[in-house]
């Protein structure tokens, strides 16, 4: 099952990417309308997704939420709405460098797991209501990463930009 579910996580993450390479800097913080999710916010709030995995994973060496500093939350978090203010988000390549080095953690903090593991409850009590064991908490990563890249491919398709490569052999 974790081989399933790392693939999944993968492709999402390619997608994801794919869906910002060809853009430059300044397209990064663009919205159509105040407080829409541009592709700058997006990929902070991946990374913190990531961040608080590794948090309730315990994994070892890689970025906690603890860790993080203010200005992360205060920019990527959510309920924090997003803002055209590029100079309250990090660089392109600061936060896809950090995707895809968190993607190669996740990947392999996911691979040691066992179905015990797997079965434990999450032990975070907001996110327990909903994702009630750490297999749901992962599988729940799958939805939350598509759902943002979908919303990427929508913001691309309001600037006519092309759909981008897609992750699973379609564009």
């Amino acid at each position: 099952m974790n081989d399933l579910l790392v693939w999944g996580l993968s492709k999402a993450r390619e997608q994801t990417l794919n869906l910002v390479a060809d853009l430059d800097q300044e397209q990064m913080c663009h919205q159509s309308v105040e407080g829409e999710n541009h592709p700058a916010w997006t990929l902070g709030h991946l990374f913190l997704a990531d961040c608080m995995i590794f948090s309730v994973l315990q994994v070892p060496d890689a970025p906690q939420l603890s860790q993080l500093p203010k200005e992360w939350w205060r920019a990527y978090a959510p309920g924090n709405a997003p803002s055209a203010d590029k100079n309250r988000y990090h660089a392109k390549e600061e936060l896809m460098e950090k995707l895809i080095r968190t993607e190669q953690i996740r990947k392999q903090a996911i691979e040691k797991l066992t179905m015990e593991d797997l079965s434990r409850p999450t032990p975070d009590p907001h996110f327990a209501i909903t994702q009630p064991t750490i297999g749901h908490l992962l599988h729940y990563l799958l939805f939350h990463e598509g759902n943002h890249a979908g919303q990427l491919a929508s913001w691309r398709k309001t600037r006519k930009l092309p759909s981008g490569s897609g992750a699973f052999g379609v564009a």
